[in-house]
């Protein structure tokens, strides 16, 4: 039985064909003409103002926000911590910290509830996630002396909880420089 010839061979044609008048399209604007359109002809740019004719304000400093402290803590975020946290005393230890990342959610750029999550994470018994969260806690603690020393106090807890001791001693230091 003979196989039908089909239309392949017509097909890879007029496909290669099409390539080539695109790109002979492509290729066919000369030199002479620009692809960039002016932003202004040249007879209005002369009568624009110089720019030394105006008065430069004076620079202001802005200092970050997030140089200074974390956002404040939202009314919701703040009652998901206070429910999380009776969660936890009552033993429902992932039931907590579940409520504590909804939280999370809802202000995360507030230190108090990175602070919870890693009360959380050590009565759970993982000081390396603690540690970790207390870290984001002083990072978004900023120029806040209370939260700053609540954070380097709760260091000092979870460091002494992993069995190191002069890194709690440090901790506990910097938490009274505050």
């Amino acid at each position: 039985m003979r196989k039908p010839s089909g239309f392949k061979g017509v097909s890879m044609k007029s496909g290669a064909l099409s390539v080539m008048m695109l790109l002979a399209g492509c290729s066919a604007m000369g030199p002479q003409e620009s692809i960039y359109v002016p932003v202004s002809p040249p007879s209005q740019a002369s009568s624009m103002p110089s720019p030394s004719t105006h008065e430069a304000a004076p620079a202001k400093i802005v200092t970050p926000s997030y140089r200074q402290q974390g956002d404040a803590l939202s009314p919701v975020a703040a009652d998901m911590i206070r429910q999380a946290n009776a969660q936890i005393a009552s033993g429902d230890i992932l039931g907590g910290i579940s409520r504590l990342e909804r939280a999370q959610r809802i202000s995360p750029r507030a230190p108090e509830v990175y602070y919870t999550m890693a009360e959380g994470y050590m009565r759970q018994g993982d000081y390396g996630t603690a540690e970790q969260f207390a870290r984001k806690g002083l990072s978004l603690a900023g120029s806040s002396d209370r939260l700053r020393r609540s954070g380097w106090l709760l260091m000092a807890d979870i460091l002494r909880a992993q069995g190191d001791g002069k890194g709690a001693q440090a901790a506990l230091d910097r938490a009274n420089n505050f």
